[in-house]
Order: C-alpha cells, then structure tokens, then sequence
C-alpha cells in the first residue's frame, strides 16, 4: 500500500506506521489496483483532474467522501473507470465495524472481489 498526498507532514505522521508514502498521486494510481480517495469532497474535482490520464481499465477508484457520487467522479475521469463509493462507521476503527459500498457501470465481479478483499478483516 501506498499514500499519497500533498502533505510532507501527513506523510511523515504515516511513516510512523510503516506505511510507504509519496507526494505523487499519478504515480500512485499507475502503480496500484485500487485507489483509495480520502480527501475532502471539495477537493474531488481537482484531484479527478489530476489522476485521470493515470487511471487505466485495471485500476479500481473508491471514494469514501460522503456526498461524493459514482456519477460525478465517473464523469471526470475515462469512459473506462471503475468507480467504488464506500461507506465506513466509525467501529471500523477497531476492526468491529461495517463497509457497505456500491459499484459504478465499469465492475466486474472480480473488481468487486478485489474490494471485498481490501476491506476485509480476515
């Protein structure tokens, strides 16, 4: 896994856990499956602008920004986009938790195994 962002601070608050980190998010996108976009919703538009010429037909883009829809991060980045919108409580936290989420036009059942994958616990 890796971060991303735009913060030197918050990248070395993660360091800390042991967490790689980086202060590219296109790098970050064309070397990973799934994205995960933990940003602010005012922030979206700039950052879709930002990562759309890496996000190829194998990445998976999931948004935990609440008020954020499929559709308008769909409609800023490739007609090819695999879009997530997760949904997290706070238990998850302490690995007691639940995710729901749902998936844009582009996911396969295999993206959403992926997924499934990345927010599981086991």
């Amino acid at each position: 896994a890796v971060v991303s962002t735009q913060s030197t601070g918050s990248l070395q608050k993660l360091k800390v856990f042991g967490v790689n980190t980086c202060l590219d998010n296109l790098w970050t996108v064309k070397n990973s499956n799934i994205t995960v976009l933990a940003v602010k919703p005012i922030s979206f538009p700039k950052i879709l602008s930002e990562i759309a010429p890496a996000v190829g037909p194998n990445n998976v883009i999931v948004s935990v920004a609440a008020g954020v829809t499929i559709d308008s991060i769909q409609n800023r980045l490739p007609h090819h986009a695999k879009v997530v919108r997760a949904m997290l409580n706070t238990a998850v936290q302490i690995r007691d938790g639940a995710i729901c989420y749902s998936t844009g036009k582009n996911i396969a059942d295999a993206d959403q195994e992926l997924v499934h994958r990345y927010y599981s616990s086991d």
